[in-house]
């Protein structure tokens, strides 16, 4: 009868997965549209600062920076200019959200 042995390894063998960071730092501005909001934040990830904005559920724009916020800060300020010359109104960033929003 032969004996096998397990031997377990430490750290695992091969590529490992780990969870991704997605960790919300701030919310740029909030427009609001007929029954719909629309809201820029900035999110630490793996990779750097990210740039997300949001039409409800929907992502519309991501742009990564490994170069700090201000970047991305400019992009969403373009974004905003565009929105709310089409007719969305800024609300403040302290209002209610609803309960579908992602954070």
């Amino acid at each position: 009868m032969a004996l096998r042995l397990r031997v377990s390894h430490w750290p695992p063998l091969g590529p490992q997965k780990r969870p991704s960071r997605l960790e919300h730092v701030r919310d740029l501005w909030v427009l609001s549209g007929i029954q719909s909001k629309c809201v820029a934040g900035l999110y630490r990830n793996d990779f750097g600062i990210e740039l997300r904005i949001r039409f409800g559920n929907e992502l519309l724009e991501s742009r990564l920076s490994r170069y700090g916020e201000a970047p991305l800060i400019l992009i969403a300020e373009e974004a905003k200019q565009e929105l709310l010359k089409q007719g969305w109104a800024e609300l403040p960033l302290n209002a209610p959200r609803s309960p579908q929003d992602p954070h």
